[in-house]
């Protein structure tokens, strides 16, 4: 009887320890799937446009066509240009979209300038990127676009007399 009021303190001690310190789990049967699927059936849709230009100014030339797939107005969209270096082709400036509703689509376009003189076509890759953001959703992509300038005479003048892009 000695060792009742010990085993009885053990107990309660063993009882406050295993309250605070235990584990629990929780299991759900619920199956999840997912799938890769190509950018045209993507939340946002994007359709790359390569370009093989004469020697001149191209205004307004579509670099991708985005495609809002979320089914909610993306409020803010952001587009950046990357990758073009001070040799031909340029990339003048460029105009994008600076929101898209639900379902509605929209072209970044640029203006490219590329110089005769050339011995051979030069090519750079641009990459570009785009934030957009909607009401619980933001998604970022960032895709290649190959700019290609031909050598030759330059482009008809009422081929790229145009309007220039606002944005930079």
């Amino acid at each position: 009887m000695r060792h009742l009021p010990l085993a009885v303190l053990l107990l309660a001690a063993l009882l406050v320890v295993s309250s605070t310190g235990g584990l629990s789990a929780t299991s759900a049967d619920r199956q999840i799937g997912y799938a890769v699927v190509p950018d045209e059936h993507a939340y946002l849709g994007i359709d790359v446009v390569d370009h093989s230009l004469a020697p001149g100014l191209h205004r307004e030339r579509t670099l991708v066509d985005l495609e809002n797939g979320f089914g909610a107005h993306l409020s803010d969209v952001h587009v950046s240009i990357r990758g073009d270096s001070p040799r031909s082709p340029v990339l003048r400036g460029y105009d994008a979209p600076h929101h898209l509703a639900a379902g509605s689509d929209g072209a970044v376009t640029a203006a490219i300038r590329c110089d005769a003189g050339n011995d051979s076509a030069a090519t750079e890759i641009w990459t570009v990127t785009i934030v957009a953001s909607g009401p619980s959703v933001t998604t970022e992509l960032s895709r290649p676009v190959r700019i290609t300038c031909e050598r030759g005479p330059p482009a008809d003048a009422g081929q790229s007399a145009s309007a220039a892009p606002q944005g930079t």
